[in-house]
């Protein structure tokens, strides 16, 4: 039996997770468009390297095996960085900013499943009613015919 703190609080999480998602995202994408905005390979390197290593949720590092650059970034002795190791952990570092991506969006949609889950746990027997009625009058729409001719009655036609 869910109680209604337990409720509250599997609610209070779920807000929680969705913002992180959202916050997470937004990351992700200002990290890809400054890689693709860089001059160079090196640059690419360190900003991914770099951007990948300040990412956290609840204060833990979302990329904690992202290998250490800096030796590599911060060489003193002026040698250029051979083309081929450029690429190679550039393209190492992009599978794991896909990897983030993705893990991030996995982690959503199982806190959407379970946000849906527990609220059809709490919700009263009229709300459950409503909420199948709800389904059944947007399925019957899904099912019509494709209008043809005028949009407008489509579109301004009420939902329920």
């Amino acid at each position: 039996m869910v109680t209604t703190n337990n409720s509250f609080i599997t609610q209070m999480k779920l807000r929680e997770l969705r913002k992180q998602h959202s916050r997470s995202m937004q990351a992700y994408t200002e990290l890809r468009q400054q890689v693709a905005a860089a001059v160079s390979e090196t640059e690419q390197l360190r900003l991914l390297y770099n951007g990948l290593r300040q990412l956290k949720f609840a204060n833990q590092e979302l990329h904690p095996d992202v290998a250490n650059m800096e030796p590599l970034l911060d060489q003193d002795n002026g040698q250029a960085i051979s083309v081929e190791t450029l690429t190679f952990w550039r393209q190492q570092l992009e599978k794991e900013l896909t990897g983030g991506q993705l893990r991030a969006e996995i982690i959503y949609v199982f806190g959407a499943l379970l946000e849906e889950w527990a609220a059809k746990i709490t919700e009263s027997a009229q709300a459950r009613d409503q909420r199948v009625q709800q389904q059944k009058v947007l399925l019957e729409r899904l099912l019509e015919p494709a209008p043809t001719g005028n949009y407008r009655e489509v579109l301004c036609k009420p939902p329920f």
